[in-house]
């Protein structure tokens, strides 16, 4: 029942999981644009047994991460059974590995849905079963979805007995009665290998800049880098823009940052591929 603010769990390397759940109704409370309850920020998570990250709070960030679900189900999780829409997760700058089991695996699964959820500049790499990315469910109506700048990578071939038999972008989650989604933007993506499927339950819907080209990723060596880092050329771009992420987003509190030789997790490293729209502007 603590009322949390502007909290960071960063700079860890994480064989387990996160859960952030709350029943405080302060944790519903607004909060000043900018700001959030918990911030989830260049850490190195692998899952052992469960799912990486477990939320049932408002205003949170998980941003430059490494984020490997290691087969054992879905990269986050919303398990709310009261029919709770939280509202404010700004998901960036991660990579998204290994998301497999269930029925339907997703990147993001919640169970009440979301309201503004901004899921950008992320790299999702599918080698396994058919996932959803974003795949609400029970009887309620997500509001104010954006999906831009990602980079969705399907590198494999998958079991076409599997049930759902494709990916989805958004499932459409029937199993607890049918769930609505409310203005959806997706823009400026690279689909490659991965379908544009959504749930027949959206309305405002906007499509705009999505290419299906190859993200020409390197693929090799240790991931999160150089594994998933772009090949010279590539219309995937990385800028390291060299100041620490605490620095750029106004954190205050962190004195110094551990020169540990074997926390490969620099802060700056996790500056994912940035994309640049047909104008010539970086999305940040």
């Amino acid at each position: 029942n603590v009322d949390t603010k502007n909290c960071v769990i960063s700079i860890s390397i994480i064989r387990q999981h996160i859960s952030l759940v709350s029943i405080n109704d302060q944790q519903n409370a607004s909060m000043p644009e900018g700001e959030y309850r918990f911030r989830i920020v260049d850490n190195d998570l692998i899952s052992v047994g469960s799912y990486p990250i477990e939320i049932s709070m408002n205003y949170i960030e998980v941003g430059h991460n490494y984020i490997d679900a290691a087969w054992t189900g879905y990269g986050i999780a919303n398990w709310e059974r009261r029919g709770t829409l939280y509202e404010n997760w700004y998901i960036h700058h991660n990579v998204f590995t290994k998301i497999a089991s269930g029925w339907p695996s997703s990147v993001i699964q919640s169970r009440g849905g979301l309201k503004n959820l901004q899921f950008v500049n992320n790299t999702i790499h599918l080698e396994g079963p058919p996932v959803g990315i974003y795949a609400p469910y029970g009887p309620n109506v997500s509001q104010d979805i954006t999906i831009a700048n990602n980079i969705f990578l399907r590198t494999n071939l998958h079991d076409p007995y599997t049930e759902p038999a494709e990916d989805w972008l958004i499932y459409p989650r029937t199993n607890e009665g049918i769930h609505r989604i409310e203005n959806v933007a997706i823009t400026d993506n690279i689909f490659h290998g991965f379908p544009q499927k959504l749930s027949t339950y959206i309305s405002g819907l906007t499509q705009s800049g999505n290419q299906t080209v190859d993200p020409q990723l390197n693929l090799t060596g240790e991931a999160p880098f150089p594994f998933y880092e772009p090949k010279e050329g590539s219309i995937a771009n990385i800028l390291r823009a060299g100041a620490r992420y605490y620095e750029n987003n106004g954190i205050t509190g962190v004195d110094s940052i551990p020169e540990d030789p074997e926390l490969i997790l620099d802060p700056g490293m996790l500056d994912l591929p940035i994309r640049i729209n047909a104008g010539g502007e970086a999305f940040v």
